[in-house]
């Protein structure tokens, strides 16, 4: 007996039906914590051209940290940041401002709504809405001294969340910024001094921590390109160059620290997408924590990078705090989050 074939009536319905399925199925396996950060991933990757073209344009420097916002009048205030200068890269360079936002923060659609409505150009600080980025090369983030060894962090209080002495910083980061920021200008809100101020290599032979810069030298030097060749050991070695750019960081996911806690945009769908982390590890009643933040580095790739919990980090002592950060991933450290809190809310 000759067996029917379908119909075109019903073929249409068959793939109606298969088209339906997909459509309710998709988003399931689409939230799978690798697809989420695919958006991240990419407006990560955009920031790295946003960079290249940048520096094509300016002898290979990378755009300094955000300082300025322009008055109508043409003069300038203050409104730092941690995110590249607004004036510098914006519109001729950063020509899409969405990617200022991480699609998985769960501030990204008031974010969005703030950087629409206020503008780039008059909220220069909502740059840093969804990802940090200092403009300097800072490759040891895991030595940390409490805060109140590096007395010019405490001029950031009418910046940011200025961590409370006790609380464990990087060395480097805190010695930075005890190099370049001047209090007097800040304290003048003398925008112009500030920009200058953070627009340069930073000298550490005048901090008390003068070997902590790159390569254990007295100089952090700002991004630029061909800067990975100041920061190797072993000139001999022809692959060490590459390795150094696939391991400097630029620009990673926001990730900031207070008195509430750590915040992290990128966590397991399971958990609270805004999970707070206390003294680096997750809140005693939590189960383990295996967030982490995307991040940018100079040779263009871009990385998940996971954040290694450290039980009980704000009690050790900085030697200690050292030697449990080995395992950690630079700069998904809890120390870094307290400084760029220091750097201006959004």
């Amino acid at each position: 007996m000759r067996q029917r074939g379908l119909t075109t009536l019903e073929l249409c319905a068959v793939l109606t039906l298969i088209t339906i399925l997909a459509l309710i199925l998709l988003p399931i396996f689409g939230s799978s914590p690798a697809a989420r950060r695919s958006p991240c991933q990419n407006n990560l990757k955009q920031w790295g051209l946003v960079m290249k073209m940048y520096s094509n344009e300016h002898e290979g420097a990378f755009p300094p940290m955000q300082v300025l916002r322009r008055r109508p009048d043409n003069t300038f205030d203050l409104q730092m940041a941690a995110g590249p200068s607004v004036r510098s890269v914006y519109p001729e360079y950063l020509t899409d401002v969405t990617i200022c936002v991480c699609p998985n923060s769960p501030l990204a659609e008031e974010h969005a709504k703030r950087i629409q409505e206020e503008g780039l150009a008059q909220s220069p600080r909502l740059v840093a809405s969804g990802y940090q980025y200092l403009g300097w090369a800072l490759d040891n983030l895991k030595p940390c001294a409490p805060a109140s060894a590096f007395p010019h962090l405490a001029a950031l209080s009418d910046i940011g969340t200025v961590p409370d002495g006790n609380t464990l910083v990087p060395v480097q980061m805190g010695a930075l910024l005890d190099a370049v920021l001047d209090p007097a200008h800040l304290a003048a809100k003398d925008a112009l001094a500030v920009a200058a101020d953070v627009d340069r290599d930073a000298d550490l032979s005048s901090t008390a921590f003068p070997t902590s810069g790159n390569r254990g030298e007295a100089n952090i030097y700002r991004l630029h390109e061909g800067i990975e060749r100041l920061l190797i050991t072993d000139s001999n070695n022809p692959g060490a160059s590459a390795m150094a750019q696939s391991t400097l960081w630029v620009m990673s996911d926001r990730m900031t620290a207070g008195s509430d806690g750590v915040r992290l945009n990128h966590v397991p769908p399971e958990k609270t997408r805004f999970q707070k982390v206390f003294g680096g590890c997750a809140r005693s009643n939590s189960p383990p924590f295996f967030g982490g933040c995307n991040v940018l580095f100079l040779d263009g790739h871009v990385e998940f990078m996971r954040y290694i919990p450290v039980p009980g980090l704000d009690t050790m002592a900085p030697e200690q705090a050292e030697e449990a950060l080995q395992g950690a991933n630079e700069p998904v450290l809890v120390p870094v989050a307290a400084v760029i809190g220091a750097l201006g809310g959004i």
